[in-house]
């Protein structure tokens, strides 16, 4: 998991993340500085947790941006 891929820097984590994540089953919350989460792919649907986040995207993005609209993402 990485919070704030979008962030603007001379070396931004985006840049780090597109290597480590090469081979591995991820998910993409643009909002605010941006989310990102990670797993290997056979590990998808080992939990609900899991099949939650990789599986239902579009309800985890609804949740994050809920949190980051409200202000609780400390920015």
């Amino acid at each position: 998991m990485l919070h704030g891929l979008d962030l603007e820097r001379t070396d931004p984590p985006r840049s780090a993340w597109s290597t480590f994540v090469k081979e591995k089953a991820a998910v993409e919350f643009r909002n605010g500085i941006g989310l990102v989460i990670a797993t290997n792919r056979a590990e998808m649907k080992s939990s609900p947790l899991r099949e939650a986040i990789f599986l239902n995207t579009a309800a985890s993005g609804q949740s994050y941006q809920l949190v980051t609209d409200s202000g609780a993402s400390g920015r």
